[in-house]
């Protein structure tokens, strides 16, 4: 890497990441203040949270590269701990920068990233194999652990995003107390008529099974044969109509061309979400009400367990990387919050955690970016590259090679250009 190159890396890191980054910030937080209902008292420090954002990218650009160019240039040659080590300090300055309440957010989504980064880099070591259909063990593993914290340690649990979105897919926050229960935001005759809406398909489809199924002999079979057919077919309308949102936010020009929009609306991308949660959701539901008459009422952590990684089996509909990834971290960081409750891991401060895995996360990104390009995740290698407005691809791997082998020739030529994300 040339001082001259590092210079043009840094300059264009911190023109490109005070501007967009800086953008995005504002935009999301003025329209999270608009959809909470915050008045413009707020908007000052939006402005300021803002700021910090872009300043903590800012730092850390400029942190570490000055500090690999230093480093080589006291040291004489590039050694493996060129990029971590001012990775680690600049990574550090970053994140003292950020807002305290943003700092959990972005460990949690750079963490993903690390994980994968290094298990990339085990397989091409030949450390590890690719294991077939190693994403469903891995998902089947987590959803078992979190249908487990769901159900037997439900007060501990139950002011997670996971928690939320589960009962969500699982319907059981409508079907359960709905009647007493009113939302905050929701009209009374908005939520009475989708209640009514709701109670009729639900009547509907209790009918057709009853046509199948002795609605007087097995009351109880039909009614819960009813609550799992509708939750999937609500799960699959929910995945389905966010992958056709999705879809149309990368491609908008389908919006007025409505002959090339429906054609694809049966898409082999569109619908594999729907299939998998309309699936888990079906799975799940289903082993949750036969489990316990076959194990017994006592044993429900066991029939969460088996409901959970039978149910995980759904995701080789929807195979995503990104996915997996982030769904097994979060379950993680409840499990390890979960054994510090009960006292089997030492409590430690949310706050020192979040700047601990922060800190380590961007150490590995920055070594697997700069020292091995091929093992970094394309997503992010594409980001950064439209960060850098591309100079990032330029960068020397020669100077490289007695740290990596044949490091020059792995650079990953292959992925988007300089003007594209």
């Amino acid at each position: 890497m040339s001082y001259r190159l590092c210079g043009h890396l840094l300059s264009t890191w911190i023109v490109r990441v005070r501007c967009t980054r800086g953008i995005h910030h504002a935009f999301l937080a003025a329209t999270s203040m608009l959809v909470m209902g915050k008045g413009v008292n707020h908007l000052p420090q939006v402005l300021i949270n803002t700021a910090r954002s872009s300043l903590s990218a800012v730092a850390y650009g400029m942190s570490t590269l000055w500090g690999i160019c230093m480093m080589r240039r006291l040291l004489g040659r590039f050694i493996p701990l060129s990029a971590f080590v001012p990775s680690l300090v600049a990574g550090l300055i970053s994140i003292l920068v950020e807002d305290k309440r943003r700092r959990g957010v972005l460990s949690l989504y750079l963490v993903p990233v690390a994980i994968d980064s290094m298990y990339n880099m085990l397989k091409f070591r030949g450390i590890v194999n690719g294991v077939p259909h190693g994403h469903v063990y891995l998902f089947s593993v987590a959803m078992a652990a979190l249908m487990y914290l769901y159900r037997c340690h439900e007060e501990s649990t139950r002011k997670t995003s996971l928690s939320s979105v589960l009962s969500f897919l699982l319907a059981e926050a409508t079907v359960s107390g709905s009647e007493n229960e009113n939302a905050a935001g929701d009209p009374p005759q908005m939520r009475s008529s989708l209640l009514r809406a709701y109670g009729s398909i639900q009547q509907s489809i209790q009918l057709m099974i009853g046509t199948a199924i002795p609605r007087q002999r097995y009351p109880r079979l039909v009614l819960e044969l009813s609550d799992i057919i509708l939750a999937s077919v609500r799960a699959f309308g929910i995945g389905y109509g966010g992958a056709v949102a999705m879809h149309i936010l990368k491609r908008p020009k389908l919006l007025i061309q409505p002959g090339t929009l429906f054609p694809k609306l049966l898409h082999s991308d569109i619908l594999p979400l729907g299939i998998f949660l309309s699936g888990f959701v079906a799975i799940t539901k289903g082993l949750s009400s036969v489990l316990p008459l076959v194990l017994g009422h006592d044993r429900k952590g066991l029939a969460a367990v088996i409901a959970g990684g039978l149910g995980g089996v759904s995701v080789a509909a929807y195979p995503s990387q990104t996915l997996l990834m982030n769904f097994c971290t979060k379950v993680a960081e409840m499990v390890c919050l979960r054994l510090c409750e009960i006292g089997w891991l030492p409590q430690v401060s949310r706050g020192h955690i979040d700047v601990i895995l922060y800190t380590l996360a961007m150490a590995v990104i920055s070594h697997v970016g700069i020292l091995e390009p091929h093992n970094l995740t394309s997503s992010y290698y594409a980001t950064l590259i439209w960060l850098t407005q591309g100079r990032f691809a330029m960068v020397n791997q020669f100077p490289f090679e007695p740290v990596i082998h044949k490091a020059a020739h792995l650079k990953r030529n292959n992925l988007v250009p300089a003007s594209g994300r």
